[in-house]
């Protein structure tokens, strides 16, 4: 969590490194001895995405049974699933034999 002190108070605040109550003169030798921990975000970060993958292996795990159970068929239930993951890789070289960079407008599209 990043704090912020009022200006008047000589807080110098950037978010790549940690608050120094220096005066200007010695910032150059605050920079050396504060050192700026990412560590705690970027461990919360992979907690947060295993959470997502764990969800959407569900999901995409219930999403199987129902069309089990719809189609009767493990063949059919597997090639509706597919068919996303193949029209996304045609997607990409199609984007790829073209020339066209991946954007917002081709996002769209």
């Amino acid at each position: 969590m990043v704090r912020s002190l009022p200006a008047s108070r000589g807080a110098i605040w950037a978010p790549s490194r940690p608050m120094c109550r220096l005066p200007s003169a010695s910032r150059g030798c605050c920079r050396r001895r504060c050192a700026t921990n990412s560590a705690g975000s970027i461990q919360q970060q992979q907690i947060a995405f295993r959470g997502l993958i764990e969800v959407f292996a569900a999901a995409l795990a219930a999403v199987f049974v129902l069309l089990l159970f719809l189609y009767e068929s493990f063949r059919v239930a597997l090639a509706i699933l597919m068919m996303p993951l193949f029209a996304v890789c045609a997607v990409f070289v199609g984007l790829w034999l073209t020339g066209v960079e991946l954007n917002i407008t081709a996002m769209m599209g």
